[in-house]
C-alpha cells in the first residue's frame, strides 16, 4: 500500500502547534516550557527555536519567536485565482 498526500513545507518554526499561524496558541506552548532542559518535565522540543539547538528554551528562543509573531505559512494563505 502507497500514501499518497501533499506534505506542506513549513517556513516558521515558531508555529509550534502546526496550524500554520505564529500565534497565542503557540505562545501558550512555548511559555509553557520556558527555562525547561531537554529531560525536564514540560520540555517541548519544538519550542528550541534557535539556530543553536541548545536544549534550553531561553531569550534566543524568545526572539526567534517574537521575530515570526502573527506570521503566516503560505499554505495557509488563500490564493487569489
Amino acid at each position: 500500500m502507497e500514501a499518497i498526500g501533499v506534505l506542506k513545507e513549513q517556513k516558521y518554526n515558531a508555529d509550534i502547534d502546526l496550524n500554520g499561524v505564529v500565534d497565542t496558541f503557540d505562545f501558550v506552548l512555548f511559555a509553557s516550557s520556558w527555562r525547561r532542559y531537554f529531560g525536564e518535565p514540560g520540555w517541548i522540543a519544538r519550542c528550541d527555536l534557535s539556530e543553536s539547538k541548545d536544549m534550553f528554551i531561553d531569550t534566543h528562543d524568545l526572539a526567534v519567536f517574537a521575530s515570526q509573531w502573527l506570521l503566516e505559512e503560505q499554505w495557509k494563505i488563500p490564493s487569489e485565482e
